[in-house]
């Protein structure tokens, strides 16, 4: 057959941007103002891997989760990185560290589990490939030279050099030959084997010049290990494509002009579909191409983006979703607002049967496996590369692929080469662990481990990194792929990862503002950052003006509209300001913390009887009601405790003096009880933040060198401890630090500053503090602060002077399970002007019959704003007993009935129902569902299609013959007579 009519499976390919729910965000790598292209990396467990290219190590998101891990264990910044299998190997400054990626890990906890390559006499490393095909050989490209490594030895094999700087790498498929694009335009292929057996110059095949732009170039493999495809820039600055044949290296054999645009291509090649897609730094088009060894076709349409491509990589292929028909997906990295994220990209081909796996449109895929080992490849031992069968249904025989490393660090031996590498670490294999199927979980048996090598396997897991010599596999490649009977043996089921969007009632959590008064004339003071800038309760707003003697504002929710253009009425403490907190018990009670370490409680006037009336002024309240002295020098922040009246915890402001005080201050001021001092507790630093647990007996605090406490709040000790992501805030500059605990369970969180002002979120289970998961942001100047919903796992993060608020869904596992934290993120709520400070009010103040799930107030430069979160619902007659849990209140109890119970006894609690008493849960309405009957008269009378065939055509023959004349309706019109046609 003439090939004009062979088309391609491929060809009509579509591409679909994932729902905004499904994009994972990354925080900030610092790759927009860049020059060049991020490096992205995916694995076969569907995690994407990100360098940032400003020191903030390589991010991980994915597998299951929006959370954002940030490997920092680089030693520097990561120039570039390559991930193959569960092995990491990245370059940055002069080292070169190999690190092990289990399926499942968080980054405190490989920051130690990797081998270090690397001496002084190291020059700055540009690229790194790991070759994944054949052996674990790692391609280091330096200023001068291509070195290569045997990653399992750790040995340097040989170092060739180059005039140029190189720009790009890639293996063959066969992994025997490795090409570059270099500074010079010119492309080259290295035999690093024949240059260890013969010369240097005879591992060098150097082609003519080609793309002769100023801007780098790059170069891919395709799955003929003959052929490299490679994408630049010409000399007239137009990008353009070409075809390299190894055989004939001296010209491109295809070449072809894509457009005249400046952004950097960025060449996203399948090689089993043949499918190029093709992106540009900063542009929203995706061009789609077909690859042959002999041409290279465009497609008839184009994918526009919704945001701008800054990099992309394509996701493993063992991670598609194959029952969806899925040949395809791109992970876009993009910005969205002040922080990056990536898009996935789904490119699919239609097909009306979607139960049976497709095998015309998903061949047998390269694997992660390592077939041979370094010295048996230096041999010119030439193995086809391991591949897997993608079909979800298919047994594959046990295989071995790197494993994890050891948490022991190698030593560094510097020796004078380009790279100094020397250790006696052994090279460890196992099973490998490859993600078939869908998306959807699907299980697939496979066979046990063979009896002898279940031994080997298991006792090399105690070793160190390497061995010299990996496993036996299969002699021949094509017996890796089975489809036989079930097994005899037991079996395991393997699932592939879920979907990132969590199916969850609060995606489209959405905040309602509204002016609650406005007329601000005056700017908050200058105040620690520990100490609150605006506070309300369900009576009274407060927040702090500048003036002496610390004045804060109070104002009544009641009186909405305008502020009066005479004095708004304060209270003055008469000694500067430290922190304030209006009461959550009592509509009108203030708390406020001066530095001469006094606090005083203020009683404010009743709302009702708010003096305040015909443009007359109320005068400032100077005088309170009760003074405590808390502390003897500068005092910090302070924290009331929300179901023990008269208990107040304060810190101290002086690093010298850094405590921790628990007071109690008589019952509010009350006169019941004496104000005393019940414990106080030492810090080496101070104290950023603290927050009462759940059950009211404990109090977590943060510190600035980095530590976190779990405080027995009767004994003041120290119950559980733990470092902030092994690191102090001190040692990231010190910029403060926020906690708080996640409503009625036991985990809580912490927010603060990463390296490069990376923001972070760190929650933990404080049960096992060594069980946390990281999240990060953006990176802004501002301190994020917490609040935390009673009821809901749901967090909304505010800063100071921004916008916007952020809101995550917080989904957490029980507590004495392993199973990771995940953090999803929801809608952002933006507002058009930045906010001060926010305060959110008691859960049992929302309207819930507006399905009201939060409510705010914003401070601003000159008004505050009420913020309504809702979530959209279209039965609202009916109670949303799903987003309305019982609401478990404390009882309120006195510091003495509280110091007299068991030490373990938790405080008593009341369940309060938020269901109004004239409203019904929608979860006991039955939906009436009407069932229509069929009679046995009109299933009697029911034709069928050959029976009303026969009916419609004896209706059309009475028809035809009812006019017997055969005469036409026209004929008994009359006409005109012929004579009068002549006229």
């Amino acid at each position: 057959m003439n090939k004009r009519f062979e088309f391609s499976l491929f060809r009509n390919a579509t591409l679909k941007e994932k729902h905004r729910s499904e994009w994972l965000p990354v925080g900030s790598t610092q790759n927009a103002n860049s020059e060049y292209t991020a490096t992205m990396q995916t694995d076969s467990n569907g995690r994407v891997f990100v360098a940032s290219l400003g020191g903030g190590g390589i991010h991980v998101v994915g597998n299951g989760t929006n959370a954002n891990n940030v490997v920092n264990s680089i030693g520097g910044s990561v120039s570039d990185f390559d991930v193959r299998g569960d092995i990491l190997a990245a370059v940055g400054g002069n080292m070169v560290r190999i690190i092990a990626m289990p399926s499942s890990f968080s980054a405190d906890s490989i920051s130690n589990n990797s081998a270090v390559v690397g001496s002084a006499g190291f020059e700055t490393a540009a690229h790194l490939v790991l070759l994944n095909r054949v052996a674990p050989i790692a391609a280091v490209a330096t200023v001068s030279a291509a070195v290569f490594v045997d990653a399992a030895t750790t040995k340097e094999i040989v170092s060739l050099a180059h005039p140029s700087t190189l720009q790009s790498l890639a293996w063959s498929a066969q992994g025997s030959t490795l090409a570059a694009t270099a500074k010079d335009n010119i492309v080259r292929l290295f035999d690093p084997r024949a240059a260890r057996s013969n010369s240097v110059d005879a591992a060098v095949l150097i082609s003519q010049v080609h793309h002769a732009g100023v801007k780098p170039s790059k170069i891919v493999p395709l799955s003929d290990a003959s052929y490299f495809l490679s994408t630049g820039f010409s000399k007239s600055r137009d990008r353009e494509l070409a075809l390299w044949d190894v055989r004939n290296f001296k010209s491109p054999t295809f070449s072809l002009k894509v457009d005249s645009s400046t952004g950097l291509l960025i060449p996203l090649l399948d090689v089993d579909s043949g499918l190029l897609f093709l992106a540009g730094k900063g542009e929203t088009t995706i061009r789609t191409f077909e690859v042959t060894t002999s041409n290279i076709t465009q497609t008839l349409t184009n994918f526009i983006t919704s945001v701008p491509v800054i990099s992309a990589c394509l996701m493993h292929k063992l991670a598609v979703d194959v029952m969806d028909c899925e040949v395809a997906r791109i992970m876009a990295l993009a910005t969205a607002g002040t922080s990056e994220t990536i898009v996935p990209i789904s490119a699919t081909v239609m097909r009306k049967n979607k139960i049976d796996f497709q095998e015309d449109l998903f061949p047998p895929t390269f694997s992660d496996i390592i077939v041979i080992s370094a010295q048996e490849w230096l041999n010119r031992k030439d193995t086809p590369p391991a591949k897997v069968s993608l079909n979800p249904r298919a047994k594959t025989i046990p295989t071995v692929s790197t494993s994890t490393l050891s948490a022991v660090p190698p030593k560094l031996v510097p020796i004078p080469t380009a790279i100094a590498i020397e250790s006696s670490t052994p090279y460890v294999t196992s099973q490998a662990k490859p993600t078939l199927g869908p998306s959807t979980p699907t299980q697939t048996p496979l066979p046990q481990k063979t009896a002898s090598a279940s031994p080997q396997l298991s006792s090399s897991l105690n070793q160190t990194p390497f061995s010299s010599s990996p496993q036996t596999i299969p002699s021949s490649p094509k017996a890796t792929i089975i489809d036989s009977p079930a097994p005899s043996q037991k079996t395991k089921s393997r699932s592939t990862p879920p979907k990132i969007a969590t199916q969850s009632s609060f995606n489209y959590i959405s905040g309602v503002p509204t002016k609650h008064f406005d007329n601000l004339k005056t700017q908050p003071p200058t105040l620690a950052s520990e100490c609150r800038l605006f506070d309300a309760n369900f009576a009274y707003a407060a927040w702090p003006v500048p003036g002496s003697g610390g004045r804060v504002t109070f104002w009544p929710h009641s009186r909405t509209g305008r502020l009066p253009a005479v004095r708004v009425p304060c209270v003055i403490p008469s000694r500067d300001l430290s922190d304030f907190y209006l009461s959550r018990r009592s509509e009108n009670t203030l708390y406020t913390l001066s530095d001469d370490g006094v606090l005083r409680t203020w009683v404010l006037p009743v709302p009702e009887d708010f003096p305040f009336d015909n443009g007359k002024g109320m005068d400032d309240l100077t005088v309170p009601v009760a003074a405590v002295k808390v502390n003897a020098g500068k005092s910090g922040f302070m924290a009331v405790h929300p179901s023990i009246s008269g208990l107040v915890v304060v810190a101290s402001a002086e690093p010298a003096n850094a405590a921790l005080r628990c007071w109690d201050i008589g019952n509010g001021g009350d006169g019941a009880s004496e104000p005393a001092l019940l414990w106080s507790l030492r810090y080496p630093d101070l104290i950023f933040g603290s927050s009462f647990s759940y059950c009211g007996g404990r109090i977590v605090t943060v510190c600035k060198n980095g530590d976190v406490q779990i405080v027995d709040l009767k004994t003041g000790i120290v119950v559980a401890e733990t470092k902030f992501g092994g690191g102090g805030f001190g040692e990231i500059g010190g910029k403060g630090a926020r906690v708080a605990w996640i409503g009625q369970t036991e985990f809580f969180l912490t927010c603060t500053f990463g390296k490069a002002n990376q923001r972070e979120m760190r929650i933990y289970n404080s049960k096992n503090l060594s069980q946390t998961t990281l999240v990060t942001t953006e990176m802004s100047p501002s301190l994020i602060t917490p609040h935390v919903d009673e009821s809901l796992p749901i967090v909304y993060l505010v800063g100071k002077g921004e916008s916007y608020i952020q809101i995550f869904y917080i989904d957490l596992p029980p507590t004495d399970s392993a199973q990771s934290i995940k953090c999803i993120k929801l809608l952002n709520y933006v507002s058009s002007t930045a906010q001060v400070g926010t305060a959110f009010l008691p859960k049992n103040v929302c309207d819930v019959k507006e399905v009201e799930i939060a409510k705010c107030y914003r401070l601003t430069a000159t008004s505050v704003e009420q913020v309504s979160f809702k979530v959209p619902r279209l039965k609202k007659e009916f109670f949303q007993d799903d987003i309305f849990p019982p609401l478990v209140e404390p009882i309120i109890v006195s510091v003495t009935q509280w110091r007299q119970s068991s030490g373990d006894k938790k405080l008593e609690t009341r369940v309060v129902d938020l269901c109004p008493a004239e409203m019904e849960p929608v979860s006991s309405v039955r939906v009436a569902t009407t069932i229509t009957q069929r009679s046995s008269t009109t299933v009697a009378v029911e034709l069928s299609e050959a029976q009303k065939k026969a009916v419609a055509m004896e209706q059309m023959k009475r028809l035809a013959l009812a006019d017997e004349s055969g005469g036409v309706v026209q004929d008994k019109f009359q006409g005109v007579d012929d004579d009068e046609w002549d006229d």
